[in-house]
């Protein structure tokens, strides 16, 4: 089976609201230190639901892939 999938998203609301959902969706996946040159994700769930600093702090196999599953039904 695929580990990926391919979806539409559109945002509708007022230009301000949407242009601050842009802005905070923006950033890097946690738990591996990104390349310096890596351009951050337009799309990040990290960026807009922040992931606990105990669960960051034991890290993706101990906790963080239960804590993705658990809050976002998927990791």
């Amino acid at each position: 089976m695929p580990n990926w999938c391919s979806c539409h998203l559109t945002i509708k609301g007022e230009n301000e609201e949407v242009q601050r959902f842009k802005e905070k969706a923006v950033g890097h996946n946690p738990w591996e230190k990104p390349p310096a040159n890596e351009k951050p994700s337009p799309l990040n769930f990290h960026s807009l639901v922040a992931i606990p600093a105990d669960v960051l702090q034991a890290g993706y196999e101990a906790l963080g892939y239960d804590w993705e599953c658990k809050e976002w039904g998927c990791r």
